[in-house]
């Protein structure tokens, strides 16, 4: 084997701190009410508006202030009274619906959805609504922040267990308003691979080539910004905030920041979304004498891995993404290649021609289906399209 065989192959590992991933779920005070991406419109229900938010302290009416509140299932709100042993309390009428100010008294705004008890079988959920200030400061509402806190840390089997979306009359005032997140955030991360080639000739005019890669990415950290407002420089966040329920309260050392995380629920999580694994074998024959002197001949076959399309970030169960898309398929791609080298005018010449993707593969589908608690199937589908088979002859003189 000697003058035969040769070859490298690397380990390797990477830190990276300036990864940036786009999380519609992130802290986005740049898109609040005021923001530099937003319009100065307090009266936007679509948007968080902290000027209304930080408005007069009045009494909480007609809209004129509109403290940071939030809406938790109904689901939850009757395990906190069985709980807390007030069962005997719950506010259900025989017809086994709740009225729109049953809460109130335990310091609720009001519900919304439709009224019905959502234990009894119905699907279509009821929220109750409550401003955050009265959940940590009245003690009347303690059997509603048991709610809140059962929820932040359960693995709802039909969607979040809260509602931030704003009220019709903007009663549901909150930063995680849909309308309100998502940003680019940077992320952390740790990757580790081997790969390599090895040549062997067997002969002195031909080689056998094979290379591979084999590769692991994770997250380790998710940086993002406070909920603060840019005008008045007020913390918004609260414990109850969506991105604090996706990565887990547990992950923050004070949940109010969203800049405390601490990077758990996250570890392990491959935001790269490339294959691990890839190799290619590939054959070259070199012609020395007779009729085919000088020619060129090659082959090979290359593989490329499967690779995740997308990933959930979270702590209790990945709830960003719970109907994933399915990784794209492995697959195997062939290339061919022939050369010709002579001598024209006294200067050495070449001429090629490399045929990539012989077999013309443009496109492979794959299908995941899902049980959806709420009834029915979720089909999602991811399609990737590959160049089509090319051709590339060249010509190249030497001087």
């Amino acid at each position: 084997m000697d003058g035969k065989l040769s070859g490298t192959i690397s380990l390797y590992r990477i830190e990276r701190e300036n990864a940036v991933h786009y999380w519609p779920y992130a802290p986005s005070p740049s898109r609040w009410q005021g923001g530099v991406n937003e319009p100065v419109d307090p009266n936007n229900a679509a948007v968080f508006s902290p000027a209304n938010a930080i408005g007069p302290g009045s009494e909480y009416v007609s809209g004129l202030y509109l403290p940071v509140a939030y809406s938790v299932a109904i689901d939850y709100t009757e395990q906190a009274f069985e709980e807390l042993g007030m069962m005997d309390e719950f506010p259900l009428t025989p017809g086994g619906l709740i009225l729109g100010d049953a809460f109130n008294q335990w310091g609720a705004l009001f519900i919304s959805g439709n009224g019905v008890d959502t234990s009894l079988g119905f699907m279509s959920r009821t929220f109750v609504t409550v401003e955050y200030d009265t959940l940590i400061n009245d003690p009347n509402a303690a059997v509603l922040k048991r709610a809140f806190d059962i929820a932040m840390v359960s693995e709802d089997p039909i969607s979040l267990p809260f509602t931030y979306s704003g009220h019709a009359t903007l009663e549901r005032n909150n930063p995680s308003n849909p309308g309100s997140t998502g940003a680019n955030v940077l992320f952390e991360e740790e990757g580790q691979g081997i790969d390599g080639q090895i040549i062997y000739s067997p002969i002195p005019n031909y080689q056998i080539v094979f290379s591979f890669s084999y590769q692991e990415r994770e997250v380790t950290d998710l940086i993002m910004v406070d909920a603060v407002d840019q005008v008045s420089g007020i913390n918004f966040g609260t414990e109850y905030d969506v991105w604090v329920y996706l990565l887990g309260p547990d992950n923050f050392t004070d949940p109010s920041r969203p800049s405390s995380f601490t990077g758990g629920g996250l570890k392990g999580v491959d935001l790269s979304f490339v294959p691990q694994t890839s190799a290619s074998l590939w054959n070259k024959y070199r012609f020395t004498d007779g009729p085919l002197e000088n020619v060129e001949l090659g082959g090979g076959v290359k593989y490329i891995g499967s690779a995740a399309t997308s990933t959930g970030i979270g702590g209790n169960q990945l709830q960003e993404n719970r109907f994933r898309t399915p990784d794209t398929k492995e697959r195997f791609e062939v290339d061919l290649f022939a050369s010709y080298r002579f001598t024209f005018m006294g200067y050495p010449w070449r001429v090629a021609l490399r045929v990539s993707n012989v077999f013309d593969d443009r496109m492979d589908t794959t299908t995941a289906s899902y049980q959806n608690p709420l009834g029915g199937d979720e089909v999602r589908r991811t399609r990737i399209y590959y160049a089509p088979r090319t051709w590339r002859l060249q010509l190249s003189m030497q001087f």
